[in-house]
């Protein structure tokens, strides 16, 4: 039968407590390496031009100031995914 990796690491004379955690943190640090391996970056399609501020919509609707919004969120997402990723 296989060890676990906390049995290997008390085995190699690591405190139970501490090998179980280790072994739990590399558990997740792998699932999230998988989850981030998975994310692509978003098409941005808006037509509008990104920035670093979301402007309040005004009262009288203008498609530019949503594309330019939309595209400040994708700018934003595609950012994160990327330094996620690096």
């Amino acid at each position: 039968m296989a060890l676990s990796n906390a049995q290997k690491l008390i085995n190699l004379g690591t405190p139970p407590e501490v090998a179980t955690t280790l072994a739990s943190m590399s558990a997740g640090a792998i699932a999230a390496k998988a989850q981030i391996a998975a994310l692509t970056a978003l098409t941005d399609s808006s037509g509008g031009t990104a920035g670093n501020t979301i402007a309040d919509v005004p009262a009288a609707y203008t498609e530019a100031t949503l594309a330019n919004q939309l595209a400040s969120l994708t700018a934003k997402i595609n950012a994160i995914i990327a330094a996620l990723k690096a």
